[in-house]
């Protein structure tokens, strides 16, 4: 096995190399997986949407009231998204007609919209001046851009989780080696890190509050 202690000792910059495999890591996830197919990614973008495009607060009564992104029904059924979860096309076999988010995406799926009066809403708050400047663009290029700030959000983590560990074990860089890599590599993790996910903010919060 290699000797990782060595390893460590021996990189001039381990910090750069776990960041930029950070970055690289999720450029490409964020690339491979089609719009919407990261969890409740839809929901996210949805109310970022709202916020930013529309000017308006994510509430119950706003959904209720306001018409989803005129292009997301083409994109679920370009990406065959229904068919690949095991579920019916809302509009095909449910009859949804009103182009209402809350009733094309929550009776198919378990997580609901993403609503200001259950939701902490600072990742939508954040993200929402970039979705404003991106909505000339098409839906799938809006989503894959947004996406990258998560990615961002995600080397940042990596960043934050370095310096604490080299800040507990000062004489052991091994464990902070590890302990990136850990975090780096573990798939999940990289997928929701790489998708339209307010998670990435929250550790975001979480590591720096370590630090």
């Amino acid at each position: 096995m290699p000797d990782l202690s060595a390893l460590a000792a021996r990189l001039k910059s381990p910090l750069a190399l776990l960041v930029s495999l950070t970055l690289l890591r999720g450029l490409l996830y964020l690339s491979l997986f089609p719009p919407f197919f990261g969890p409740d990614e839809a929901a996210h973008f949805e109310a970022i949407r709202l916020i930013g495009q529309e000017r308006k607060w994510p509430t119950q009564e706003v959904y209720q009231t306001t018409p989803m992104h005129p292009q997301m029904d083409t994109v679920f059924e370009q990406f065959r998204l229904w068919q690949l979860v095991g579920l019916y096309s809302p509009t095909r076999n449910l009859g949804v007609r009103d182009n209402l988010f809350i009733h094309y995406y929550p009776p198919q799926i378990a997580g609901n919209e993403v609503s200001a009066d259950a939701y902490l809403m600072l990742y939508h708050l954040g993200v929402a001046p970039v979705a404003a400047l991106l909505a000339p663009l098409p839906l799938t290029a809006q989503v894959y851009l947004l996406r990258l700030v998560s990615v961002l959000l995600a080397a940042g983590v990596v960043a934050a989780a370095w310096r604490t560990f080299r800040m507990v074990f000062p004489d052991r860089p091994v464990i902070a080696l590890s302990a990136c890599a850990f975090i780096l590599f573990w798939p999940m993790h990289t997928h929701v890190t790489a998708s339209i996910n307010s998670d990435t903010l929250a550790e975001m919060v979480a590591s720096l509050f370590m630090l």
